[in-house]
């Protein structure tokens, strides 16, 4: 009989228990409810936003969405909430998203103003986008943010790139902003549509410009051939003669394009003095030093450039006598820039080359060999392996 008595009162002390439980839930569940779904933590992020924002009640309900994600939502209002949440808070504490004096509102302003750089920079590129039909990088975005969370200056050092897209990647998901190339819209004026005449103005506009390095060839078509070629060589010759000392020979990297593999081609090669070595076929992303170390960099200076000029541009147009402008920066401003004695070493074009300054590609494409091969005359089956399979180059062999 005693055991059942105290049987029966395990289980009266245990369902007391979790009566009580209960009910604190309950409690618990109510309040929290009230604030929106928001612990302590997120009712002061929250009040923080409210105030750094000045009174930016959408920037505060987004605030408190992202706070109460995990939670149950809740049946209220989310801007009466906010409201609610400000005029229940005394005074005193209001003044500490101003001047925080506890470790838990020095984190929580930390917070809002976190949150608040990302929503400019949400701004930001929503102006860009928009107004001027620019998609900002990932890397401009950054800066956007750290500038005016920190006052970054934009000619600092670059962070590590993973950091920035890590970031990035958990900023468009935050904000909802998509990933993808604006096209642009050009409004352009009927006289203006027919390109010839377009094409003139600027040609004229250019040859009127300050003179740089860049030198603008025009003709019909933008595919290149062996008269425009020549043209080049002659170009490329002159250069050489004008900086370099008598005597030096100049020496030119090609690919296999059939337009390069021309009698009149090397004809005037021969002619200005010039040694043409060509780069085998199927080997160019490895061996030649502008497809290794310059075309992909200059795509992105291009676009870096473009951008600059559209976000800066009242309505978001581009003058195509700026543009070219911009271009004819190019020699100095990027390429002269670029470390190219490295870049010739590491294709095996260096005149005093070594077999540890090669890329891991061309070691690789090479076999990995241990020793540079020598510098002997190429026989009929060595040198037939350099040109395009469907390519006749018997002659090639008399000009060695």
């Amino acid at each position: 009989m005693s055991e059942e008595v105290f049987q029966l009162q395990e289980a009266l002390r245990t369902n007391q228990l979790q009566i009580k439980n209960a009910l604190q839930r309950r409690r618990h569940s109510k309040k929290r409810e009230a604030s929106g779904g928001l612990g302590p933590a997120g009712q002061k992020a929250t009040i923080a936003v409210y105030l750094l924002s000045d009174q930016n009640l959408e920037l505060s309900v987004r605030m408190l969405q992202h706070w109460a994600a995990a939670a149950s939502p809740s049946s209220m209002d989310p801007g009466r909430i906010v409201e609610d949440l400000v005029l229940q808070t005394p005074m005193e504490t209001l003044r500490q998203t101003f001047a925080p004096e506890t470790q838990e509102w020095r984190l929580a302003v930390a917070r809002a103003k976190k949150f608040l750089a990302e929503a400019t920079a949400r701004d930001w590129v929503a102006q860009l986008n928009v107004g001027h039909g620019v998609a900002p990088s990932a890397t401009e975005v950054y800066w956007q943010y750290e500038s005016v969370l920190k006052g970054t200056d934009p000619e600092a050092r670059l962070p590590a790139a993973r950091m920035v897209r890590k970031w990035v990647c958990c900023w468009r998901g935050r904000w909802g902003v998509r990933r993808g190339a604006i096209r642009p819209k050009l409004h352009i004026e009927t006289p203006l549509l027919q390109a010839k005449a377009l094409g003139i103005a600027v040609m004229r506009g250019q040859a009127a410009l300050p003179q740089t390095n860049l030198k603008v060839l025009a003709q019909q078509s933008a595919w290149n051939s062996s008269p425009c070629m020549v043209q080049i060589l002659e170009e490329v010759a002159a250069v050489i003669k004008s900086v370099c000392s008598a005597g030096t020979q100049g020496v030119l990297l090609l690919d296999c394009a059939p337009c390069h593999l021309t009698p009149s081609v090397l004809k005037a090669a021969a002619v200005s003095g010039l040694q043409l070595a060509f780069v085998p076929a199927s080997a160019t992303h490895v061996a030649q030093p502008l497809d290794v170390a310059a075309f992909s960099g200059f795509k992105k200076w291009l676009q870096k450039e473009h951008r600059s000029l559209r976000s800066t541009s009242p309505d978001g147009l581009i003058n195509p006598l700026a543009w070219v402008w911009h271009v004819m920066q190019a020699p100095r401003s990027f390429f002269a820039a670029k470390p190219w004695k490295a870049a010739f070493a590491g294709v095996g074009s260096a005149p005093q080359q070594e077999m540890s300054s090669l890329n891991a590609s061309i070691r690789q494409l090479m076999g990995n060999p241990s020793s540079l091969p020598d510098d002997s005359k190429p026989k009929p089956a060595e040198l037939a392996c350099m040109w395009p399979k469907k390519r006749c180059m018997k002659h090639m062999q008399k000009l060695l």
